[in-house]
């Protein structure tokens, strides 16, 4: 008999009506002492429940395995040292997760390639490829592979073990041990000034939920409706971490915002001047894993040249116009979003964040009014030029060396009225500049440019 669960973004992250395949969690085979020993993995920490033990490396693995296949868990890795995998042995039932087209239905459909369980079907190729994204991490298939009507394969993606090829190298597991001190989130952190050194803590529970091979993080916000973390990652890297807090599960609105953002910047992310995703889920909540910089335009970007701050200007209009074709409006233009990157040429940017948090806090009715934000976007609305409103007080920002208002007091009120001193006169711009600025900014969207490359040439002409 043929199960189905037609699957909508609330069942994912609530109750099913019909109960998909039973699927546990990864097992882990390690030697402890004298003994081998079958564990429930638990990210690179090793204190999940323990199934049995042996005294050979042989009898161990095959009792991995045959648990494995009985118990319907998707993997057994093989751990060659407590910080490294060696081998991932995967169970055959979760090899494959396929969207293809149903004739018979008419319809998209999310099943697995052994055994018959339709976990989504949907009329929206989209929605199901989404749908088998999230039914790929919360049941970790080893491959999902995405076909078009007429049955060629489009697209695949690996399980997060693969992409981040785990069995070669431990490097994601190198802090088994992670320190729990903790450390209090200041505006240090968030405005991203680099530390003389950084105390990092055990993973919180709700992020280890997502992200159950990451061990240790320093946390830069877990109080809001979107929590920030930073991590080591390959080498010297560090990665920021955006996760929508456990909080706003339930919340429709901000789950499916957050999600299509993601989906969305993880299409442009191969583009240079657009922060590249590294990783990213839904469950049990949206989030995502990119690349940050040690420096941000927030750092130095009154200290860098005339020259340099084109540039990074540049950039972010280039993010932003490669979005056009999204399903996102791009917001959340500003300094503290924008990564530094130094080339030959000298500084270039990068844009991440792309309004996420101002976006959450909307679907909770919530309004917080800065310098960088638009006047519709006091009263809850956007329109396709409400970037061109922020790339231009971010221009202003750069080049007048100040925010465009006098005060935080009344500051929803002075940027609803345009109530912002004249770029003449905070930065001594010539008037041709000033006037691209002036109407980048005006308070009806209509008024404005058409596009942030438009008022970008305007700009660069006017200097």
């Amino acid at each position: 008999m043929t199960k189905e669960n037609n699957i909508s973004r609330s069942d994912v992250c609530g109750p099913r009506y019909v109960e998909p395949p039973p699927c546990n969690r990864p097992l882990g085979l390690i030697k402890k002492g004298h003994l081998w020993v079958i564990e429930q993995f638990c990210g690179g920490v090793h204190d999940g429940d323990t199934f049995t033990t042996h005294s050979t490396q042989i009898d161990a693995l095959q009792a991995g395995k045959n648990k494995m296949e009985a118990d319907r868990h998707p993997c057994l890795l093989r751990w060659d040292a407590p910080n490294s995998v060696g081998r991932i042995f995967w169970n055959s039932a979760f090899e494959e997760l396929t969207v293809q087209f149903d004739p018979l239905y008419q319809t998209w459909v999310v099943v697995p390639d052994v055994g018959y369980f339709v976990f989504a079907r949907t009329n929206q190729y989209q929605d199901a490829h989404k749908y088998g994204r999230i039914v790929q991490e919360e049941f970790d298939f080893k491959h999902l592979i995405s076909y078009d009507q007429d049955g060629t394969k489009v697209d695949s993606r690996d399980h997060r073990f693969l992409r981040n090829n785990i069995s070669s190298s431990g490097v994601r597991f190198t802090n088994t041990h992670a320190t729990t001190e903790d450390t209090t989130p200041d505006d240090t952190k968030e405005s991203g000034i680099s530390q003389s050194e950084t105390t990092y803590r055990a993973i919180p529970k709700a992020l280890a939920a997502s992200l159950p091979d990451i061990t240790k993080v320093e946390i830069v916000d877990d109080e809001g409706v979107l929590y920030k973390f930073d991590s080591p990652w390959e080498s010297d890297t560090t990665v920021r971490i955006l996760s929508l807090s456990p909080e706003q599960r339930s919340n429709t609105t901000a789950v499916n915002t957050m999600s299509t953002i993601i989906e969305s910047w993880s299409s442009l992310s191969e583009t240079p001047y657009v922060s590249t995703v590294l990783d990213s889920g839904f469950q049990p909540t949206p989030w995502v894993v990119y690349e940050s910089q040690p420096e941000r335009l927030t750092d130095i970007g009154h200290d860098i040249t005339i020259d340099e701050r084109l540039s990074v200007l540049d950039d972010v209009s280039s993010a932003i116009m490669s979005a056009r074709n999204t399903d996102m409006t791009p917001l959340g233009i500003r300094p503290k979003n924008v990564y530094l990157r130094s080339q030959e040429s000298g500084y270039r940017g990068t844009f991440a964040n792309w309004g996420v948090e101002g976006l959450v806090k909307k679907a909770n009715n919530e309004s917080v009014a800065t310098p960088f934000t638009a006047p519709e976007q006091i009263k809850q609305t956007t329109s396709t030029r409400t970037p061109v409103y922020q790339l231009g007080a971010l221009a202003y920002w750069l080049f007048c060396e100040t925010t465009p208002f006098r005060t935080d007091e009344n500051l929803a009120e002075a940027i609803q009225m345009g109530d912002f001193i004249s770029p003449t006169v905070a930065g001594n711009l010539q008037k041709q500049a000033a006037d691209a600025l002036t109407k980048a900014m005006k308070p009806h969207p209509e008024d404005r440019f058409e596009t942030v490359d438009k008022f970008y040439s305007a700009f660069c002409t006017g200097l």
